[in-house]
């Protein structure tokens, strides 16, 4: 084996490890954000912050009965900020998180000589 050859298998191994490891980090991740769109305070933050917009928001100039505007909640949050991460942010962060996992391990399929930011093929081996 060359030296060309065994430096490439040395660095798809790496990037291979790479990609199992923050696969596995990402998916604790995404468990911890879980916990947190479960967690009491944040979904009575949740409730609670919107009662007090849709309040404010009757006392705001465009105001129609049960209509927020995208106006009112900006003039709410400058007013008015939660802390991080909120019960939308969880989610956010949830979704996000588990999208990457997906990318990062299926990376691990990727034979090397695929076109440049391709993850992985779409073939039989894959699926």
């Amino acid at each position: 084996m060359d030296t060309k050859t065994k430096n490439e298998l040395v660095g798809r191994l790496y990037l291979w490890s790479q990609s199992f490891s923050n696969t596995r980090h990402l998916l604790e991740m995404v468990f911890r954000a879980n916990i947190g769109i479960q967690d009491e305070l944040r979904l009575k933050e949740q409730d609670t912050y919107i009662s007090k917009l849709n309040e404010f928001a009757k006392h705001q100039s465009g105001y129609k009965e049960g209509q927020t505007l995208q106006s009112h909640q900006r003039k709410f949050d400058e007013l008015y900020p939660r802390t991080f991460p909120t019960w939308l942010e969880c989610w956010a962060i949830h979704d996000a998180f588990v999208e990457l996992a997906i990318v990062y391990f299926c990376q691990v399929f990727n034979s090397g000589s695929c076109r440049e930011g391709q993850s992985a093929k779409s073939d039989k081996s894959f699926r």
